[in-house]
């Protein structure tokens, strides 16, 4: 921005996150520089503001601030050119939020086998290749040649299992096992048929990251079973 008129030189200039269509699908979020007070904020006529999108900031202390735009005018022939937004209220901050789950989140076999076909749109074939590189792995592990629920019975099962899951001993490790195993087989029986994926993932990334995230926390139980194999 240029310098500011006179009256509104004392509003602090930050970088803050302008959250567009807040709450629903659309939702997106970009950082813009702005002059900022409790009443009113001062963007370039650039910025991608409209009446009900929400603007996120945190001051030196860390402390979070959410304000709502209620009231926005577009000055593009003044000098200098900007837009002048005024605040409906504030908001709580999202602090007690819990984070929000993205792809990059998952473990790093699954973004491997998945990410470039979830990003492409294909979000069932990107789930069924996440369930292929599980069953890949449980037969490296195991050093069992099989497929599908039938692997996962075996790899996870005998005394002692080709994979042992549980940390604890006796009758609890056991039962431990087996409801690993159970879980192991359920995961794959329930979503690998490839009917199943074209019906429930078409055109819908979040059922398609949450059964990801299934796939994902298997292949951390995995790493935790080398990791036991090693000591």
């Amino acid at each position: 921005m240029k310098r500011l008129p006179a009256a509104l030189s004392d509003l602090e200039k930050r970088t803050v996150t302008v959250v567009n269509n807040p709450g629903t699908s659309a939702e997106k979020h970009r950082q813009v520089e702005a002059h900022i007070d409790a009443y009113r904020g001062l963007f370039p006529v650039s910025a991608p503001i409209s009446r009900g999108d929400v603007v996120e900031y945190s001051d030196a202390a860390g402390t979070s601030t959410r304000l709502v735009a209620a009231d926005i005018k577009v000055y593009d022939l003044a000098s200098p050119s900007h837009t002048d937004v005024f605040w409906e209220g504030a908001l709580p901050p999202r602090s007690h939020e819990a984070p929000s789950l993205g792809l990059p989140d998952l473990h790093a076999e699954v973004i491997a086998a998945a990410a470039t076909l979830f990003g492409a749109g294909s979000y069932s074939e990107a789930v069924l290749q996440g369930l292929l590189a599980l069953e890949h792995r449980v037969s490296r592990q195991s050093g069992i040649e099989a497929s599908g629920s039938e692997l996962m019975a075996q790899a996870l099962s005998g005394e002692p299992p080709p994979i042992a899951l549980a940390v604890q001993d006796g009758k609890a490790g056991e039962t431990e096992q087996e409801g690993l195993r159970l879980l192991f087989m359920g995961v794959v029986e329930g979503i690998e048929s490839p009917k199943r994926h074209e019906l429930l993932h078409r055109d819908s990334p979040e059922r398609a990251l949450e059964q990801l995230a299934m796939v994902s926390a298997l292949f951390h139980l995995l790493d935790h079973a080398y990791h036991r194999q090693a000591e």
